[in-house]
């Protein structure tokens, strides 16, 4: 196919290669007919969205600091595919996937100048930009920053920095408050050593914080109601009501031991943040944009959903299923957040690996499943 590539429109060989390489075919003819201006008149065709990897139209000032090399190409040039996830309006929330090198963060650095240029923004109710890590958002301050959105209109932070922050505004958390499992503090199964010292239980510790990290907190459970009706699918061996009962006995002993020491689960604080702005009417932020949403878990996403309004442009969400470190369970669904269908999007063109390097990666990993986001394989 490669020999081919000299006789055709780049656009016309780019959706070639796609096909080619499995893509499915009715997305292609989607996402060309999306890049499409639907006015009949020829000076707004040619401005479609399709149309500029050949040229852009930009003004005298910007020009002018092109020409004196004050801009890096990134920063103003992007692929009609990144382009159209940059500059578009969306029905509610996207979720937006590629291979490393695809352009995912670039295309959220820009989302965020879009949604700061073309929607009234307000101080109180700024665009959040949330990502995983200490470095990473260290590293994108730097980048915001050479790309003139002003900080009034933005808020930029890791996810455990802002729970922390609109934790102790919403009073969720208090001076005397302490994070087990954090450095040079208790561990929560320290904790459950000590729980079981006074508590009759035929579980050990060890099966008592998991049971309560991945079912009770994964899937917010309050109640012992709900804890007897939840699936503990991927738990290994079922348990009986009985036992259910015993487990959420145990539970309740070591949130009472927490209570007297002052301590906090981390994932118990976030899931008190997600219940206390899902109940306030004016959230925090005005849209949300996410980076390396793989590192995410469906505590996280969950608290990230209920901290903007559910509207047009609401979540804009970059990530890669492959480049997942802490392998974390994530759908999308459960958490309140609807990404199917045409609201997933794909950035395929890589910018940092050659296709003979993708190719030859992708054959060593062949065979191996890895997790789509939804559950499903």
């Amino acid at each position: 196919m490669d020999t081919v590539e000299k006789n055709l429109p780049v656009d016309a060989f780019e959706n070639l290669f796609y096909l080619a390489d499995g893509a499915d075919i009715s997305k292609l003819i989607f996402e060309i007919e999306e890049g499409k201006v639907k006015s009949e008149l020829l000076e707004d065709q040619v401005q479609s969205i399709n149309n500029k990897r050949s040229f852009i139209e930009v003004e005298d000032e910007l020009l002018e600091e092109l020409i004196n090399g004050e801009l890096k190409k990134w920063q103003i040039f992007l692929h009609p595919s990144q382009r159209k996830l940059v500059d578009s309006s969306f029905k509610g929330s996207i979720k937006v996937t590629g291979g490393g090198g695809t352009g995912k963060t670039v295309a959220a650095l820009h989302r965020l100048k879009f949604l700061t240029t073309e929607k009234t923004i307000l101080a109180s109710q700024p665009v959040l930009f949330a990502t995983y890590t200490t470095a990473l958002t260290a590293n994108l301050g730097k980048l915001i920053q050479g790309m003139n959105i002003p900080e009034s209109v933005y808020h930029l932070a890791n996810i455990d920095t802002l729970a922390r922050e609109l934790a102790s505004k919403a009073g969720i958390i208090s001076k005397e408050s302490r994070f087990l499992d954090f450095p040079n503090t208790k561990s929560s199964l320290e904790l459950w050593d000590e729980v079981l010292e006074l508590t009759l239980c035929q579980f050990d510790a060890a099966f008592l914080h998991s049971e309560y990290q991945e079912v009770i907190l994964y899937h917010a459970i309050l109640s012992p109601e709900k804890y007897f009706n939840q699936s503990r699918i991927g738990r290994g061996k079922a348990i009986t009501r009985k036992q259910r009962m015993e487990v959420w006995s145990a539970v309740e002993a070591y949130l009472l031991k927490k209570q007297e020491e002052h301590f906090l689960d981390r994932a118990e604080v976030f899931n008190k943040l997600s219940l206390y702005y899902s109940m306030q009417e004016i959230k925090p932020f005005s849209n949300v944009i996410v980076d390396e949403v793989q590192d995410f878990s469906n505590i996280e996403l969950r608290f990230i959903r209920a901290l903007v309004e559910e509207k047009n442009d609401d979540l804009f969400m970059v990530g890669d299923p492959y480049q997942r470190i802490y392998q974390r369970k994530i759908n999308f669904s459960a958490a309140g957040i609807n990404v199917r269908g045409t609201r997933s999007k794909r950035l395929r063109i890589n910018y940092r690996t050659t296709e003979e390097i993708k190719r030859l990666a992708i054959s060593i990993v062949k065979g191996y499943s890895y997790d789509n986001f939804e559950g499903e394989s």
